[in-house]
């Protein structure tokens, strides 16, 4: 499966590998199941804290999951992934009535060891946390996680694209007015 285009949608994966032929000493596992991935335009997931539920939101800023991408083994913020984090620092400069807190979660895809990828993962959540202060945005409700290569996209060393794992992603938490924020979200792509 390699390209899927749902609007709204959420999106689980496999990719199944079929092989031909007869050796009865071979024994592989064929299936490999991929993590969901939830587009922005989808229902805000709930997150339990107490006796309540505090909705949280992924932003998105294009067609692949994330708001920035990297090359492999670089933590850099790339210049093409600028102008749109600049443009969402922009439309959600001072609107901390929208949420109470910002993730930004870097992850890593998992072609290296993995002391390596928590590295990666950490730096490119630091390096967008950072453009996104440079923007103008107030940088005490902003926390960063690196998930090294914890939560993939797509996972299957027999037949990689690993380029959407190499990725940013920035939840809102404890989203207050969630059709405004989708809004300024959308503005920002």
């Amino acid at each position: 499966m390699t390209d899927i285009n749902v609007q709204g949608q959420v999106v689980n994966m496999a990719l199944i590998d079929f092989q031909m032929g007869w050796n009865p000493g071979a024994r592989r596992q064929s299936v490999t199941t991929t993590a969901a991935y939830t587009p922005v335009n989808a229902p805000a997931p709930a997150t339990d804290v107490g006796d309540e539920t505090t909705p949280t939101l992924m932003a998105e800023l294009g067609d692949r999951p994330g708001v920035a991408h990297f090359p492999l083994n670089v933590a850099e913020v790339q210049s093409m992934d600028k102008p749109k984090l600049n443009r969402l620092a922009k439309n959600l400069e001072g609107r901390t009535d929208l949420f109470d807190s910002i993730v930004i979660i870097g992850h890593a895809d998992p072609t290296g060891p993995e002391a390596l990828n928590q590295t990666l993962s950490d730096e490119r959540a630091q390096a967008v946390r950072q453009t996104l202060i440079n923007a103008g945005w107030a940088e005490n409700n902003i926390s960063t996680v690196g998930k090294s290569d914890s939560e993939p996209i797509v996972m299957s060393k027999d037949a990689p694209n690993f380029a959407d794992n190499r990725r940013v992603e920035i939840r809102f938490e404890g989203v207050k007015n969630e059709p405004e924020l989708r809004r300024l979200l959308a503005a920002a792509r």
